[in-house]
C-alpha cells in the first residue's frame, strides 16, 4: 500500500511538475503547487486525504487518484457564522489581451448544507467580478467546472477560489485537479453555452424579432447571471418584447447533427414578464420543421428552468428552439446551455433516486437547506429510515432530509420537472418516512403560473408516523403547466430525519386516501373537461361519486371524502406555501400578496410584522402585501382572493386578523364578490400600530356563488406593512337537514328539512335556506324600512339626533353599513344616526306604539343592528313608563362600542308589570367615524298593542343643594400656612414637605397629598380627579377626558379597565382612571398634587397601572416647576391585563407638582389606571449640627451622607457637593457624550448603543436616562431587534485598574434597567488577560427586573492581579430585552493604570515639535516651523503648504474628501460616491464636476439601514483658526426626491455656539443649485454641514464642489489676552498666566520664571529635611517620604533634582525610597499648617514635577494629589492621580484644585515593587488665586463649567458636544478624540469592523487651539460664575428662542466649578476624559 501511494504521489509530481505546464496545475498530492490561503478571508481550506469528518457530506475519495488521494476541502463544521468565505489563490497568472485560456478543475458539493463555490480573477486587492459560481447539493460525486479566461486587455492577477461556510455542518465543498491551459473551454456532448459564440449555431435574422446572444451584466432586460458560470460575465441568448418587433417567430438552429443512437437534449431557460409567446423546440431537417416536441408558455418559479427532449436515431437534423411572438408588450425568454446527453432522458413523472434524482432539483434561493440522496440509513438514533423503500436494502438510495444539524423550522423543497397542462385528473404516490420524536411536516405543493408566488399545498402531514416506510397519494388536477413540490420542515429536536422514495406521477383519479394527512385537491370547479365522470352541471368527488355543482364548496360536506370541501377551507391560518385556496388576483405586477414569517421578512422589517398572530412568533406563517420592482403611475392594487363559495347562510361572517403599520399605509380593502359585483365591507386607510387587530365581516345571506377580496392600494410613496392571518369562515352553512323535529318548541323547515329555534321565526332573516321559516307572519309586527318607518316614530324633546333611513353605505367612510340587513344588497334601507357632525353623548331615539304590560315571558323583540367604526357610543333598548320623558326609564339592553362591520342580531325578552313603550336609542361617539344603523325589527305575537290611551306623567325632582366656597385664614401670605397649634405661619417649602413642621402636622393634613393612597375612601388630596367639580359628567354639549375615581365592579361589559383594583384585588376595590370614553384623539387628562413644599434626595414613587384594551394612548409622570414640565415615567400602548408596578425616582427638590397624565388614543378602547400611589423616603433630611460620624460625608450645606453615596451620581446632598471632584476616579461615566474610557471588545457578537429617551422596540428599554432622569439624557442599551438573535452578547470593558483584594474595598457601582418580557442576561464578568478568554463571572443578572433603574455595587476582589471589568449583556428570545446601563464609577479605593496582557493600547501623539520653539511644529520638509495658531488660517507658512494640509477647504471630491470628515457623534456618515443613488426616484445621478456618473460628490444616503426619520449625519471641517472679512463659502447641492429632509450649514464657535448660516427644508428639484454663504471674519472656529433624513428613504442628499473664497487673512496677528496671559519681554509671545513662576520656562527669554517669590505652601526641598518647608507627614500611611539629591536605588528614580538639574550643594527633591516599603504600602505628606488654603472651587491651580522611572517598566507604583477638608481629615477628595512608568524625566504636572472647606493638599505614593519604584517630586508651587480665591477675577483656564470638557496641554475648554465628533478640537495631543487613534485615523471602539469617518486632517494636525485662546476663555467662564463666600451657586438661564431640543451652551448659563487636571493620568489612554462634569446633571 505504501507502494502504491509512493507510485501515485510520484504521478501527481509529474502532472504538476513537467516542463511546460501552466504554474497553476496542481493534483494536491503532494503540496498546494504555489497555491495560497488567502489573507482577507474568514477561514482557511484545508488539504485532505480521503473522506471528510462529517457524515453526509463532502467526497469519500479524491478525483486524481482514488481512495487515498488529496483534495483540497473546506470543513463546513467549526464555529463560523453562514457566509463565512475560504480563499484559495493562485500564483501570479498573465492572461494576454484577447487570447483564451481554459480553466478546468473538478468541483464535489454534496449536503444538506451547502454553501457557495465561486471563481474570481484578482487584480490587486480588487477580487473582481465572479468568473463561475455554483450554489446548492449537487450530489456526492465529483463534477467537471470549465472557465474561459479571456480579457479584452492584458490581465495579471490570482485565481481566487472560494467556498462559503453554509447555513450548518453539512456543507462540505471540495475541489481537485485544477489546471489552466491555452483555448478556449470546449462543451462535451456536442454541446453550447454560447461562451464562444453560436457553436456553428445559427439564428433567423430575417425579421425585427430574433434572438440575441448577450452578456448577463451587460443587459438590463435578462436574467442577471447566466447558467454556464452562474456570473455576470456570462453568456446566453436573449430574445425580449418591444412595441416594434412584431415578427410571428424568432429561431436558433444548433449545428446539424446525427445520432447513431437515442440521446437526451438538454438545457436550460427562463422566462419573464408578461405573455411574450410560447418557446417550442422543433426537430429540422433541410427545409422541414416537425410539430413541436418540447413547449412551454409560462415561468414556474425564478432563476433557469430544466428542459429536457428524447431525440431519437436520426441523421443530418438540426434542433430549433422557436419563439412565437404573442401580445405582450413586455418579458424575455432566455436560452443557455444546450446539450445532447448519452442515453435517453430519465423519467420525470417516476423516481426511485437509485439512478440520479430524475429531474428533481433543490431550490436554490428561499429555503435553509437541501434534499440529499441517502444510501441505507441515517446516522441519527431513532429517527430516519433504517434502509431505502425500493429496495429495502442498506444499498438503496432515497431522498432524504436531515435534522440533526438544522435549526427547527428549516426549511428544504424539492421541485419537480416542470409538466404540460393536462385536461384530465392527475395523481401523485409516494413513499414517505416521517419517524421521530422531533419530527417536522412535510408538504406537497402545486405550483401553476396562477399561483407561481404562493403555491397551493395539496397534502401536509406533521409529526412521529413511526418506524416504517407510509404510502400516500394526492389527487389534482392543472389545466395550465405546473410544478410539484415536497417540502420538508424540520421539527423542534434532531429526531427529525424524514425522506421520501419512489414518486409517481399518473394519470386518472386517485381511489381512496390514506388515513392521517390533511388532503387539499385544488378543482376547477364547475369548468366543463374532458374526462369528468360525472358529466356537466356536476361535481366528480375524489372517491368518484357524483354531487352538484352548487353543492362544491358550501361549507357541508356532501362528498363522503370531503372532497368537495378540500379546496375552500372554512380556516386558514396559513404556513409555508399554504395558502388554503386563497390566490393573487393580479399577479403580474409589482404589488402581490405572499406568504411570509418574521422570520422570512427579517430583512424588510418595514414591509412585514415581526410576528405572526396564530403562534406569536418569528416562526409563524401569515399573508402580507408588498411591492416588488418599480412602482407604476398612479397606482397599483394587490388583490387577493378567497376560492369561490357556492352559497352561505344568513349568519355567515368573516373573521381574521389584519395588520397595517407605518407610515404612509394608504388603502385596504375588503369586498364582497357576487355574480362579478363588488361590494366594499371594510376599508382602513391609516396605521393600527404594531399590533394584530381583530376584526368581523358580515357575508350574510348568498344564493349564487361568491367570493371575498382583500384589497391593498400602493401609490408613489407607499411605505407600510399589512397582513392578515387566522381567517375563519362562521356560522357560513345551512342547518343541516333533520329526519325529526320537535316542533313544540322548533320549527321544521319545508324544503330543507332543518330544525331551527321558534325564535328564528319571522325575525326577517331566512334561516331555514329555503325562506319558510318567514311565511305566515301576519301575527308579528315587523318593521323592515322599506316603505318607511312602520309604527316606530321619531322622539322629539328628550333626544337631540335624528334617525335617518339609507340604503347603501353611509356617507361617512370607515363607518355604517354598505349594504341593508334585509336584502343584504345596496337597494335595501335601514335606519341609522350619523356620527358626522354629533358631539358625544348626543343621543337619537326612536319610540314604538304602547305596549301592554307582559310578565309571561312571550313577548320578545328581535332587531338587527350595525355597529362599525372606531368611534362608536352606545346602543340601548329602554322601556318608557311615562309620556314624553326618559325620566323612570329601564335600560334592558345596551352594547357600547365598535362591534364590527357586519349585521348582529339582539333578542330581547320583556317583562314589565304595567304599560309601556319601546325606546330604540342610539348615542353618540367621540368623533366621525360613529354611524349606528338598525334594520329589521320583528316582535313575536305576545307583544299587544294598546290601540287607544297615553302613559302617564313623569313625577317632579328637586335639586341638589349649593354647597359654600372655604374663605381662607387671613393671618399669613398667600404663600405661607398659618400653623394654629404654633400660632405662626410657615413658608411654603415647610409645607407639603413630607414631614410635620406644624407641632400637630397641620400643614400636612389640610392642603396636602398624602404619602401614601389606595382611592379606598378618597382621592388623598390628588387635584382633578373627577368629583370635585360639580359639572355633569356626560354633559354632551362638552365632550370630556378625566380621570375618574371608580370600582371595578361598576365596569360595563364593553370598557377596558380592570374589574378589579390592586389594593384588594377585588371588584369593591377603588382606583383612578383616565375615561377614554368621551374627549378625542390625543386629548390629555391630569391629576396632579398640591404644590410639594419639598423633598430628599432619597425621594421615590411608587404606583401601579392597568393600560388594557386594544387602543390605548399613554400614561406619564411628569414634575412640573413653575411652567415647565419633565417627563419622569412614560409609556405608550397596550401593557396587558393586569396590573404592573412603576418605581420612580424623583430626588431633592423644592416647589414642584407631581402630575399623572393620561393621553387618550384614537378611540375610547383602553383606559390608562393607577391605584396604591407611594411617595417613599421623601422627607427632606434635618440639619441637626451634630458632627458626621467617621463612615459619614459632610456636605457643603453640612448635612451628613453615607460616604459609600458619594460620587454615584445621585445628589444626596441636595447641593452636589457629593457629586463634585469625581471625574478623576477610574471608569467614571454618565455617557451623556459617549463612552468615556470604557471601550467595545472585539470578541463579542455586536456592540452596545448609545441613546436618549425610548429605545426603538415598543414594551421594552427605559423611557429616560439615570443620570438627568430626563428624555435627553443618554445611556449605553443594547439594542435586541434584528438583526440580532438569541444568546448574541455585547461586551464593554473597563479602562485596566491595578490589582486589588477585598480589604481594599474597590467597588464598582452603575444603574442598569431591564425591562422586557423577553429579557436575557447583564453578566458583571472580570478579565485578567486578552490571551484566551479569560472572563471570570462576578454576577448574573437574569430575565425582567421591572421598569425601573436599579443600583449594582460590587466590591471587587482580583487576588492581587491587574484586572478590567467587562459588562456583557446577551439577547434575549425576541426585540422586547433591551438592557440598559448608566452611570459607571469605581470607588476612589480603585487604581487606573496599565494594561493586561495581550491588550493592544498604542498611541501616537500626532505631531513633531519644533525643539527651540515651545507652541511650535516641524514643516514636513525641514524648511522651519510654524505655530500652531498659523495651523489652517488659510495663509501658507511652509514652503510646501503643510500647515494648510488636509483642512478641509475647497474640494471637489474628485481624489477623496480633503480633510472634511464624518463626524463620530451623530446617527450615521455621508459617503463618497459616484453614479445614480442606489433608491431609484432620489439623489443625483451626476456628479456636478464632471457631469459624468464617473464623477465624485459626498452623498447623505436615505436608505442607510437602521435609519428614522431626523436622524443626521454631519461632515466637518478642521479647525480654522482664522478668517478675512470677505470670507464665503461656496457649494453645490441636490435636494430630489419625495421624503428629502433638510441641509444644513452651522459655524462651530470656539465660544461653545453653533450657529445655523444656511438652510434648505424638503425637495429642490432634479438639478443641482449653488449656495454662497458669507462667513466673514472669524476666530477659531469649523464648519459643519449637516444632512437630515426625512419620513422616507426618497430622501438622499448631494453636495458637490465646495469651495472657500477670500477667506485669507493677510495682516492678522492675534494679542495677548490681558489678566488671563503673559506676555513675554523678549519676542511679546502669549503664555497662560497659571504657568508664570511655575520653574518650568515657557518664554524663550525665560522671562516668565523671574522676581518669583516664595508663597506658603511652595518648596524647592533642597534642605536636608521637608519640614523645613513645614510639610506634614503622616501619621496615617506605611512610610515616610525623605529628600535626596539623587536615588540611592539603581536603575530607578532621579539622579539629579529639578530646581538646578545637578547634585552639587543643597539642591534636592522629595521622594519615596523603594527599599523601604513593600507593594502597596503608601506614604502620604501634605502641605504646611500655614498653607490651608481657603474654600474655593477652580481658581487655586497646584504646580509641580514628578519622576516615577524604573528599568521594570510594570515595577513602578503610583502618585496621588487630594485636598483633605479641614473639617475633618478622613473627607479626601481626589484630583489628580498617576500610575506607571512615566519614564527618565522630570515630568510638568498642572491641576486645578479645590475643596468644599478650607483645605491642605496631600500627596500620597503607592509602593510598587521592591527596590525599583521611587517616586519624586520638586517645585511644588500654587498661585496667587489659591491665597486670595476672593480677588480673583477669572478662573484659570481649564476650570471649565459644567457640560464643557477642558483640553489638556492646550488649557482650553470646549463643549463636551465637540468630544469624539471625528474633529481634533485639542490639538496638542488630540485629547478630546481619544476614540481616535490620531497616527492611523482609525476609532478605537464603535462600530467593529466599520470605519466611521476617516478624520484625514486629524492625524497631520492635531495642532490648534493653545495658549493663545485662553483670554476668550476667561471671559466666557467669568460670565458664568457667581461666587458668594463659601456657597457655590447653580445658575440656569435657558434661551426660550431656540426652536430645536438640543440645549447648548449658548442657552444656558451653569456654573459648576470643577477642575481639569495637567500632565499625569490625563495622558494615558486608561484615564483619557477630564470632562470637568460634576457628577448628577444638576437640572435633574
Amino acid at each position: 500500500m505504501v507502494r502504491l501511494y509512493i507510485v501515485f504521489g510520484l504521478i501527481g509530481l509529474a502532472f504538476q511538475g513537467i516542463e511546460g505546464q501552466v504554474a497553476l496545475n496542481c493534483t494536491f498530492e503532494v503540496d498546494l503547487c504555489g497555491w495560497g490561503q488567502a489573507s482577507d478571508d474568514e477561514f482557511d481550506w484545508t488539504r485532505q486525504l480521503s473522506n471528510t469528518q462529517s457524515p453526509h457530506t463532502g467526497p469519500s475519495f479524491d478525483h486524481t487518484i482514488g481512495t487515498n488521494g488529496y483534495y483540497m476541502y473546506i470543513d463546513n463544521a467549526g464555529n463560523r457564522q453562514n457566509g463565512d468565505a475560504a480563499r484559495l489563490e493562485s500564483p501570479d497568472q498573465t492572461f494576454p489581451a484577447n487570447e483564451a485560456k481554459c480553466l478546468t478543475f473538478w468541483y464535489h458539493m454534496y449536503g444538506a448544507h451547502i454553501g457557495t463555490l465561486n471563481v474570481y480573477l484578482k487584480s490587486g486587492n480588487t477580487l473582481g467580478d465572479i468568473l463561475w459560481s455554483r450554489k446548492m447539493t449537487y450530489g456526492d460525486e465529483w463534477l467537471q467546472a470549465k472557465v474561459n479566461m479571456k480579457f479584452n486587455s492584458e490581465m495579471t492577477g490570482n485565481v481566487v477560489i472560494e467556498a462559503t461556510q453554509g447555513y450548518r455542518i453539512h456543507g462540505d465543498i471540495a475541489i481537485d485537479d485544477v489546471s489552466l491551459e491555452d483555448g478556449v473551454c470546449v462543451m462535451e456532448n456536442a454541446g453550447c453555452d454560447f461562451e464562444n459564440g453560436l457553436c456553428d449555431g445559427s439564428l433567423d435574422n430575417t425579421g425585427n424579432f430574433n434572438w440575441t446572444l448577450v452578456t448577463a451584466g451587460d443587459t438590463s432586460v435578462g436574467p442577471s447571471l447566466d447558467k454556464t458560470y452562474e456570473s455576470s460575465i456570462g453568456h446566453y441568448l436573449l430574445i425580449s418584447a418591444t412595441s416594434e418587433n412584431t415578427d410571428k417567430f424568432a429561431r436558433f438552429a444548433t449545428s446539424t447533427m446525427t445520432l447513431d443512437s437515442d440521446r437526451c437534449l438538454q438545457f436550460y431557460y427562463t422566462f419573464a414578464g408578461t405573455v411574450l409567446g410560447a418557446m417550442d423546440v422543433r426537430i429540422k431537417v433541410g427545409d422541414f420543421y416537425s410539430h413541436p416536441v418540447w413547449s412551454r408558455f409560462f415561468q414556474l418559479g425564478n432563476g433557469w428552468n430544466i428542459g429536457l427532449v428524447s431525440l431519437r436515431q436520426q441523421s443530418n437534423f438540426q434542433v430549433v428552439f422557436e419563439v412565437g411572438r404573442g401580445k405582450g408588450q413586455t418579458g424575455y425568454i432566455a436560452l443557455d446551455d444546450i446539450q445532447v446527453m448519452d442515453g435517453d432522458c430519465p423519467a420525470t413523472d417516476e423516481c426511485n433516486f437509485e439512478d440520479g434524482v430524475c429531474g428533481f432539483s433543490n431550490s436554490v434561493t428561499g429555503d435553509d437547506i437541501d434534499w440529499v440522496q441517502l444510501q441505507g440509513g441515517t446516522n441519527t438514533g431513532k429517527t430516519g429510515p433504517s434502509a431505502d423503500h425500493t429496495t429495502g436494502l442498506p444499498t438503496g438510495t432515497s431522498l432524504y432530509l436531515e435534522g440533526s444539524n438544522a435549526a427547527s423550522g428549516a426549511t428544504a423543497r424539492m421541485y419537480s420537472q416542470i409538466f404540460s397542462a393536462e385536461l384530465r385528473s392527475r395523481c401523485v404516490e409516494f413513499w414517505y418516512s416521517m419517524y421521530g420524536s422531533g419530527m417536522g411536516t412535510l408538504s406537497v405543493a402545486l405550483i401553476t403560473p396562477d399561483n407561481a408566488n404562493s403555491p397551493n399545498t395539496i397534502w401536509t402531514l406533521s409529526g412521529n408516523q413511526g418506524n416504517q416506510w407510509n404510502y400516500a397519494r394526492i389527487p389534482f388536477f392543472s389545466s395550465k403547466e405546473y410544478q410539484l413540490v415536497f417540502i420538508g420542515i424540520v421539527g423542534p429536536a434532531s429526531s427529525s430525519d424524514m425522506a421520501i422514495d419512489d414518486i409517481v406521477i399518473s394519470d386518472g383519479n386517485c381511489i381512496g386516501f390514506p388515513p392521517g394527512a390533511t388532503v387539499n385537491p385544488p378543482s376547477e370547479g364547475t369548468t366543463p373537461m374532458s374526462g369528468n365522470p360525472c358529466g356537466v352541471g356536476k361535481f366528480t368527488c375524489a372517491n368518484g361519486e357524483c354531487i352538484n355543482d352548487s353543492q362544491y364548496c358550501n361549507f357541508v360536506s356532501e362528498c363522503t371524502d370531503n372532497s368537495d370541501e378540500v379546496s375552500c377551507p372554512t380556516t386558514c391560518i396559513f404556513g409555508m406555501d399554504v395558502d388554503c385556496g386563497w390566490y393573487e388576483g393580479t399577479p403580474d405586477d409589482n404589488f402581490n400578496w405572499h406568504i411570509g414569517s418574521g422570520y422570512d421578512t427579517q430583512i424588510t422589517p418595514d414591509l412585514a410584522p415581526r410576528y405572526d398572530h396564530t403562534y406569536n412568533s418569528q416562526d409563524g406563517y401569515y399573508q402580507y402585501v408588498a411591492p416588488v420592482g418599480v412602482y407604476v403611475y398612479p397606482y397599483e392594487s394587490a388583490e387577493y382572493y378567497s376560492p369561490r363559495f357556492s352559497t352561505a347562510a344568513s349568519g355567515c361572517v368573516l373573521d381574521f386578523w389584519w395588520y397595517q403599520n407605518g407610515f404612509r399605509p394608504y388603502y385596504f380593502e375588503v369586498y364582497l364578490v357576487e355574480n362579478d359585483i363588488e361590494t366594499q365591507v371594510f376599508s382602513y386607510y391609516a396605521t393600527k400600530g404594531d399590533q394584530w387587530n381583530h376584526l368581523k365581516l358580515g357575508i350574510g345571506r348568498q344564493v349564487s356563488p361568491w367570493q371575498v377580496k382583500f384589497n391593498k392600494l400602493r401609490y408613489s410613496n407607499y411605505m407600510a406593512a399589512t397582513a392578515i392571518d387566522d381567517l375563519k369562515f362562521k356560522n357560513c352553512s345551512w342547518p343541516p337537514a333533520e329526519t325529526f323535529c320537535d316542533t313544540s318548541t322548533k320549527f321544521w323547515c319545508t324544503t330543507t328539512k332543518a330544525c331551527i329555534d321558534k325564535s328564528f321565526v319571522c325575525d326577517l332573516q331566512d334561516d331555514c335556506g329555503d325562506n319558510s321559516d318567514e311565511q305566515n307572519c301576519e301575527s308579528y309586527t315587523q318593521c323592515d324600512f322599506q316603505d318607511g318607518t312602520c309604527d316606530w316614530t321619531q322622539v322629539s324633546g328628550t333626544d337631540h339626533l335624528t334617525w335617518e333611513r339609507a340604503m347603501g353605505s353611509t356617507p361617512t367612510t370607515y363607518t355604517g353599513p354598505s349594504k341593508d340587513h334585509t336584502y343584504s344588497n345596496t337597494t335595501g334601507y335601514y335606519l341609522y344616526i350619523e356620527g358626522y357632525y354629533n358631539y358625544y353623548g348626543r343621543t337619537a331615539q326612536i319610540v314604538s306604539p304602547i305596549y301592554e304590560a307582559t310578565t309571561n315571558g312571550e313577548c320578545k323583540l328581535r332587531m338587527f343592528h350595525h355597529m362599525y367604526g372606531q368611534n362608536i357610543g352606545k346602543l340601548t333598548i329602554y322601556t318608557r313608563i311615562y309620556q314624553n320623558s326618559n325620566q323612570g326609564q329601564t335600560d334592558v339592553w345596551h352594547l357600547i362600542g365598535e362591534n364590527g362591520p357586519f349585521w348582529d342580531r339582539v333578542d330581547v325578552t320583556f317583562s314589565i308589570d304595567t304599560d309601556f313603550q319601546i325606546v330604540i336609542e342610539a348615542t353618540a361617539g367621540d368623533y366621525y367615524y360613529g354611524d349606528i344603523a338598525i334594520d329589521d325589527i320583528s316582535l313575536t305575537p305576545g307583544c299587544i298593542k294598546k290601540t287607544s290611551g297615553v302613559l302617564p306623567a313623569p313625577p317632579p325632582t328637586t335639586p341638589p343643594p349649593i354647597q359654600p366656597s372655604p374663605t381662607p385664614h387671613p393671618s399669613c401670605q398667600p404663600s405661607e400656612f398659618y400653623c394654629s397649634a404654633d400660632n405662626r405661619c410657615l413658608a411654603a417649602e415647610f409645607v407639603c414637605n413630607f414631614k410635620d413642621d406644624c407641632s400637630d402636622g397641620e400643614e400636612e393634613m389640610a392642603k396636602c397629598v398624602k404619602p401614601t393612597c389606595d382611592f379606598e375612601d378618597d382621592t388623598c388630596g390628588w387635584l382633578g380627579v373627577y368629583g370635585a367639580s360639580s359639572r355633569t359628567r356626560r354633559e354632551p354639549d362638552i365632550p370630556q377626558f378625566k380621570w375618574d375615581r371608580q370600582q371595578g365592579r361598576t365596569r360595563l361589559p364593553s370598557e377596558y379597565r380592570p374589574p378589579i383594583d390592586h389594593t384588594l384585588g377585588t371588584g369593591q376595590g377603588y382606583y383612578l382612571f383616565a375615561d377614554n370614553s368621551p374627549g378625542q384623539y390625543y386629548d390629555t387628562a391630569i391629576v396632579k398634587t398640591p404644590m410639594i413644599g419639598a423633598t430628599g434626595a432619597d425621594c421615590h414613587l411608587q404606583f401601579y397601572y392597568h393600560m388594557g384594551g386594544t387602543n390605548v394612548g399613554s400614561l406619564q409622570v411628569l414634575l412640573l416647576v413653575g411652567n415647565t414640565n419633565s417627563t419622569l415615567f412614560s409609556l405608550s400602548g397596550v401593557q396587558g391585563d393586569d396590573w404592573k408596578e412603576a418605581n420612580i425616582y424623583i430626588g431633592a427638590g423644592q416647589g414642584f407638582q407631581i402630575l399623572f397624565q393620561g393621553t387618550r388614543g384614537s378611540n375610547y378602547q383602553g383606559d390608562e389606571c393607577v391605584d396604591d400611589v407611594k411617595f417613599i423616603d421623601c422627607a427632606p433630611p434635618v440639619l441637626t449640627g451634630d458632627p458626621c460620624l467617621p463612615t459619614e460625608f459632610r456636605c457643603a450645606n453640612s448635612y451628613c451622607i453615607d460616604s459609600d453615596k458619594v460620587c454615584n451620581f445621585v445628589d444626596e446632598c441636595m447641593d452636589h457637593s457629593d457629586e463634585e471632584h469625581c471625574d478623576v476616579q477610574a471608569g467614571r461615566c454618565d455617557f451623556e457624550l459617549d463612552l468615556c474610557s470604557w471601550k467595545q471588545e472585539a470578541s463579542d457578537d455586536f456592540d452596545w448603543s448609545l441613546s436618549k429617551g425610548s429605545t426603538a422596540s415598543i414594551g421594552t428599554g427605559p423611557g429616560n436616562d439615570h443620570t438627568t432622569r430626563s428624555e435627553k439624557g443618554h445611556y449605553i442599551y443594547i439594542e435586541t431587534s434584528y438583526p440580532r438573535v438569541l444568546g448574541d452578547r455585547a461586551r464593554l470593558a473597563s479602562p485596566t485598574i491595578k490589582g486589588t483584594t477585598a480589604k481594599n474595598n474597590c467597588k464598582i457601582t452603575f444603574w442598569y434597567h431591564m425591562y422586557g418580557i423577553d429579557i436575557g442576561s447583564l453578566v458583571v464578568t472580570m478579565r485578567k488577560s486578552y490571551e484566551g478568554d479569560n472572563l471570570f463571572v462576578m454576577r448574573n443578572i437574569t430575565g425582567e427586573q421591572g421598569n425601573y433603574w436599579f443600583y449594582f455595587s460590587e466590591v471587587i476582589n482580583s487576588g492581587g492581579d491587574d484586572f478590567k471589568i467587562v459588562l456583557e449583556a446577551m439577547v434575549g428570545g425576541s426585540y422586547r430585552g433591551d438592557i440598559s446601563v448608566d452611570d459607571i464609577i469605581f470607588s476612589k479605593e480603585c487604581i487606573a493604570g496599565g494594561k493586561l496582557p495581550g491588550e493592544d493600547d498604542s498611541y501616537q501623539p500626532p505631531l513633531e515639535k519644533c525643539d527651540d520653539k515651545p507652541g511650535h511644529y516641524k514643516c514636513d520638509d525641514d524648511d522651519g516651523c510654524f505655530d500652531h495658531w498659523d495651523r489652517c488660517n488659510f495663509k501658507t507658512d511652509c514652503s510646501n503648504g503643510y500647515d494648510e494640509q488636509d483642512c478641509a477647504k475647497s474640494c471637489d471630491f474628485e481624489s477623496g474628501q480633503c480633510g472634511w470628515m464624518n463626524s463620530l457623534s451623530d446617527s450615521f456618515n455621508w459617503t463618497l460616491s459616484q453614479g445614480p443613488s442606489w433608491t431609484t426616484y432620489t439623489g443625483p445621478n451626476t456628479d456636478h464636476t464632471l457631469d459624468t456618473e464617473l464623477g465624485h460628490f459626498m452623498l447623505f444616503p436615505a436608505d442607510t439601514p437602521y435609519t428614522s426619520t431626523g436622524n443626521k449625519a454631519h461632515i466637518v471641517t478642521f479647525p480654522f483658526q482664522h478668517s478675512g472679512d470677505n470670507c464665503q463659502l461656496s457649494f453645490w447641492y441636490h435636494m430630489y426626491g419625495s421624503y428629502i429632509g433638510a441641509l444644513n450649514v452651522f459655524i462651530k464657535y470656539s465660544t461653545h455656539k453653533s450657529t445655523v448660516v444656511w438652510s434648505k427644508v424638503g425637495e429642490q428639484g432634479n438639478s443641482w443649485l449653488n449656495a454662497v454663504i458669507d462667513i466673514g471674519k472669524q476666530d477659531e472656529f469649523r464648519i459643519i454641514i449637516e444632512g437630515v433624513r426625512g419620513s422616507g428613504t426618497y430622501g438622499d442628499i448631494g453636495i458637490d464642489d465646495i469651495e472657500f473664497l477670500n477667506c485669507a487673512d493677510i495682516n492678522f496677528d492675534r494679542p495677548c489676552e490681558d489678566g488671563s496671559e503673559f506676555q513675554c519681554e523678549g519676542d511679546s509671545s502669549c503664555i497662560p498666566l497659571d504657568r508664570y513662576c511655575d520653574y518650568r520656562p515657557d518664554c524663550e527669554d525665560s522671562s516668565d520664571e523671574k522676581m518669583c517669590d516664595v508663597k506658603p505652601g511652595d518648596c524647592h526641598f533642597d534642605d536636608s529635611d521637608p519640614l523645613n518647608c513645614d510639610w506634614i507627614q503622616y501619621d496615617d500611611d506605611d512610610i515616610d517620604w525623605a529628600v535626596a539629591k539623587a536615588s540611592p536605588n539603581k536603575n530607578t528614580g532621579p539622579d539629579h533634582d529639578h530646581t538646578t538639574v545637578n547634585t552639587t550643594g543643597n539642591s534636592k527633591f522629595l521622594y519615596v525610597n523603594s527599599q523601604a516599603g513593600i507593594v502597596g504600602q503608601t506614604a502620604r505628606i501634605s502641605t504646611p499648617k500655614n498653607a490651608v488654603f481657603p474654600a474655593s472651587n477652580g481658581l487655586c491651580v497646584l504646580r509641580f514635577w514628578f519622576h516615577m522611572y524604573a528599568v521594570n517598566e510594570n515595577g513602578v507604583g503610583g502618585l496621588r494629589v487630594y485636598t483633605e477638608s479641614d473639617v475633618t481629615t478622613e473627607q479626601r477628595s481626589l484630583f489628580w492621580h498617576v500610575f506607571g512608568n512615566q519614564g527618565n524625566q522630570w515630568n510638568y504636572a498642572k491641576v486645578v484644585i479645590g475643596n468644599l472647606h478650607a483645605y491642605k493638599v496631600v500627596f500620597e505614593a503607592i509602593m510598587g515593587s521592591p527596590n525599583s519604584s521611587d517616586i519624586a517630586v520638586d517645585d511644588v508651587t500654587f498661585t496667587e488665586s489659591c491665597y486670595n480665591p476672593e480677588n480673583s477675577t477669572n478662573p484659570f483656564p481649564g476650570s471649565c463649567p459644567r457640560n464643557q470638557f477642558y483640553c489638556v496641554g492646550d488649557n482650553i475648554c470646549i463643549p463636551n458636544s465637540w468630544l469624539n465628533d471625528g474633529t481634533v478640537d485639542c490639538p496638542t495631543n488630540c485629547f478630546d478624540e481619544y476614540l481616535i487613534d490620531c497616527d492611523s485615523k482609525q476609532p478605537q471602539i464603535g462600530d467593529k469592523g466599520t470605519n466611521v469617518g476617516v478624520i484625514v486632517g486629524g492625524v497631520i494636525g492635531g495642532l490648534v487651539l493653545a495658549a493663545l485662546i485662553v483670554l476668550l476663555v476667561f471671559v466666557i467662564i467669568k460670565c458664568c460664575r457667581n461666587k458668594t463666600g463659601a456657597t457655590y451657586m447653580f445658575n440656569f438661564g435657558f434661551n426660550s428662542s431656540k426652536s430645536d431640543d438640543k440645549v447648548r451652551m449658548s442657552d444656558v448659563d451653569i456654573d459648576i466649578h470643577v477642575p481639569p487636571q495637567t500632565g499625569g493620568e490625563p495622558y494615558s489612554l486608561e484615564n483619557p476624559v477630564y470632562s470637568g462634569k460634576s457628577g448628577t446633571d444638576s437640572s435633574s
